[in-house]
Formats: structure tokens, C-alpha cells, sequence
């Protein structure tokens, strides 16, 4: 696969997800008006109340099933700046700035595979995934906001760190006066999580698997007992509300913003490529405004199971 442009789109899996609570909150709440609305209850909820749990049972466990394609677990990441520890970058002396090229960036992040002192580099001879995302600009003054959108969206502090200094070193340089920037965390392959990447996003995800949970053995403990069914679907309806409008604050913050700055990405599928081709890739059909952009920041995601395709299938990748 040759370099794409990025673009960010809410995950399909997490809208199925917010269908599904829609879809249970309208049937409980049918449930408990048909059921209120009878003086008789015991005539009224005597043609079948266990089918309709059992239906809402299998909900919670479809519910379940997709949180759990949803959730990934240890990655193997890596950060190429003009500021990174280990990094060989060159000197604007006029801006006092750092530059590095898209193509310089990517060359040492495909030297970092072969680090053998990098306990936490991707090794071994099977197959493994990946995905890169390389930011690139002209001039500095569309660095620091593109280090700051990068940073904001994978939750990647150093980044969002670097952007700010960065940021300040611009707002001063027409004083003349040279600022100092400390420099940020190095080229060595790092471990990191999912929910390190997108806190905001598995919070919402464990609340929703508790409330499947905790809602699942409810109906199980409440099936014997009409009063009790009653009970449990009156407590369920706000928090369904909630979880649902949770969701829904979830998807409209999904946004990638790079304010017009260019990002391309290369994702390596896990069943067809080994350390070795993503090497190979790397270093491929390089993008034709790369050779005017001085200034690059690259972030690349690897893994070797199945969470760097759950990963880029949340990504829209």
C-alpha cells in the first residue's frame, strides 16, 4: 500500500454500538409502558416476559462482542521529530529551529528496527502490522500545530508539549532573542495501550461493558420474579439515556484537526507483512511535496496479534 492522505471518520463499530442502546432503551421503555398502563400485570406480562429478556439478554451480549473488537491491548510505537533524543536533524539558524525531512525521518525510523540495544523494538521473523503517520510542512509556523493536533488526538503528551514550546520559540522570534527548547522523549520504541492513545474513548468503553454486564445478570436474577423484572427495567432507562448521549459526545469529538496541514499514513496489514516489508514500505513512493517540506514528525504503531488490525479498523484506516 502506497501513502494516502489521512482523514479521520468516527468508528463504524461505535455508531452499530449506539444503535444497539437505542434499539434496548425504546424496547424497555415499550415494556414498562405497556406493562403500567394495565391494572392486571400478571395477565399482562403472562404471554411471554422471559422471551422478551431473553431477547434483551442476547442484546447485551451482541453489545459485549463489539466492545470487545473494539478494545486493543500492547502496541509498539515509535516518534520521529527534529527534536527527538537520537535523532539526526539539521539547524535553521535564522529561525533557530530544528528541521527534518519527511524522507530523512522515515530513513531513521527504519534504521530504529534494527537497534539491537532497543529491548522494546519489533523483532522476529512473523508477521507483523503496522500502521505510520507522517506530518509535513513548509515553514515552522505549521509545525507546532500540526505536533499539537497529533498530540491531542493519540493523547501523546511529549507532543503536545513540544508543540507548546515550539509555539512560544515562533511567538518570539521577532525579538531576536534565541529561546531555549528542552527536548522531547527519544527515537527508542516505546509500549503503549489503546487507552493510553484514546482515554476519553476506552472510559467509554468499560462503562458500557459494566453496564452490559451488570444489566446481563440482572436479567438473569430478575427472570423469576415479575416484580422484580418490572424493577430492573424502570432502573435501566437513565442510564441507557446516558449512555447513549455519552456516545453521541464520543463520535462528534472525533476530529483529526490539522488545520490544513498535509498528513499522509501507510497501514500494513498483519497478514501479509513481516518486519522486513514494513521496512521495504517505508522507504517507498514517497509523496511528491515531502521534497519541499523541511518539517516532518512521524508516528508509527506495530504489532504482531490481532490489536494493530482492531486498531486501524477503529481508525477508519
Amino acid at each position: 500500500m502506497a501513502w494516502s492522505e489521512f482523514a479521520i471518520t468516527p468508528p463504524g463499530t461505535v455508531t452499530a454500538i449506539k444503535t444497539l442502546f437505542e434499539t434496548l432503551q425504546s424496547g424497555l421503555e415499550t415494556m414498562l409502558n405497556y406493562a403500567k398502563a394495565q391494572a392486571a400485570l400478571a395477565k399482562v406480562l403472562a404471554d411471554g416476559p422471559n422471551a422478551q429478556l431473553l431477547a434483551l439478554e442476547a442484546t447485551m451480549d451482541e453489545i459485549l462482542a463489539d466492545i470487545e473488537a473494539l478494545q486493543v491491548g500492547g502496541l509498539s510505537g515509535i516518534i520521529a521529530h527534529p527534536y527527538a533524543e537520537g535523532i539526526v536533524a539539521k539547524y535553521d539558524r535564522v529561525l533557530y529551529s530544528m528541521m527534518l525531512s519527511p524522507s530523512s525521518a522515515l530513513i531513521q525510523v527504519n534504521q530504529a528496527f534494527d537497534d539491537e540495544g532497543d529491548l522494546k523494538r519489533p523483532t522476529g521473523v512473523g508477521n507483523w502490522g503496522g500502521i505510520v503517520i507522517v506530518g509535513a510542512c513548509i515553514g515552522f509556523e505549521g509545525f507546532y500545530p500540526l505536533l499539537n493536533a497529533l498530540g491531542n488526538f493519540f493523547s501523546l503528551e511529549d507532543l503536545k508539549a513540544l508543540g507548546k514550546q515550539l509555539e512560544k520559540r515562533w511567538q518570539t522570534i521577532d525579538t531576536g532573542v534565541k529561546p531555549e527548547v528542552k527536548l522531547s522523549s527519544g527515537l527508542d520504541f516505546f509500549g503503549v495501550t489503546q487507552a493510553e492513545l484514546f482515554p476519553t474513548y476506552n472510559a467509554m468503553l468499560e462503562r458500557i461493558k459494566r453496564y452490559a454486564l451488570g444489566a446481563k445478570q440482572a436479567i438473569i436474577s430478575a427472570s423469576g420474579s415479575l416484580d422484580d423484572i418490572m424493577a430492573f427495567i424502570d432502573s435501566q432507562l437513565q442510564e441507557l439515556i446516558d449512555i447513549v448521549d455519552l456516545i453521541d459526545a464520543y463520535l462528534a469529538s472525533f476530529i483529526f484537526n490539522l488545520e490544513g496541514s498535509g498528513v499522509h499514513y501507510q497501514v500494513f496489514p498483519k497478514d501479509s507483512n513481516t518486519i522486513e516489508s514494513i521496512k521495504t514500505g517505508l522507504m517507498a513512493d514517497y509523496p511528491v511535496a515531502w521534497g519541499s517540506q523541511p518539517y516532518s514528525v512521524v508516528f508509527g504503531l506495530f504489532g504482531s496479534d490481532a490489536g494493530i488490525e482492531k486498531l486501524s479498523s477503529f481508525m477508519g484506516l
